[in-house]
């Protein structure tokens, strides 16, 4: 079976890679698509994303990493996918990931698994991670180590 992870990953958190680890451990391969709206602005540039997932993910073998703009239902087809994985955190997590599930079945007719974010990532998220950027809090935590000093380096560089 072959799974994809999508999201925007701006950043990767530890949550994020909890759930890539929980996922690439109940599928042969795990895609996960850094994905990017060109109509939006992101805080880090796609590119770095990706990055960023690759030396997050660097050991672990089953995993591929691949950036598109496109509609996942066609990175689904592409990659040859069997379901879509989700994390959820909380009711309206669920509530958002349940309405994307139908539609991204009706699109590529694949169904979608939600795995539950472990206890000590409910609290995780990229936006926090941007805020606490922003302030100039300690991000620490919460994103994998491999790339805090990239993205300390970022934020210094860009006055993120």
């Amino acid at each position: 079976m072959r799974f994809i992870y999508p999201g925007s990953f701006d950043p990767v958190t530890r949550g994020h890679m909890d759930l890539i680890k929980r996922a690439a451990a109940i599928c042969d391969e795990l895609v996960v698509a850094a994905m990017y709206n060109p109509a939006k602005t992101g805080l880090f540039p796609p590119e770095m994303r990706y990055e960023f997932l690759k030396k997050s993910c660097k050991n672990l073998k089953n995993v591929k990493i691949c950036i598109s703009s496109g509609l996942l239902s066609d990175i689904i087809k592409e990659e040859g996918c069997d379901a879509i994985v989700r994390g959820v955190r909380n009711l309206s997590d669920y509530e958002t990931e349940r309405d994307r599930a139908v539609m991204n079945k009706q699109l590529s007719g694949v169904d979608t698994i939600l795995l539950y974010a472990g206890a000590e990532y409910l609290h995780v998220s990229s936006s926090v991670v941007r805020e606490l950027m922003h302030f100039d809090g300690d991000i620490s935590g919460l994103i994998p180590a491999e790339i805090l000093e990239d993205v300390q380096t970022y934020k210094k560089n860009s006055k993120a």
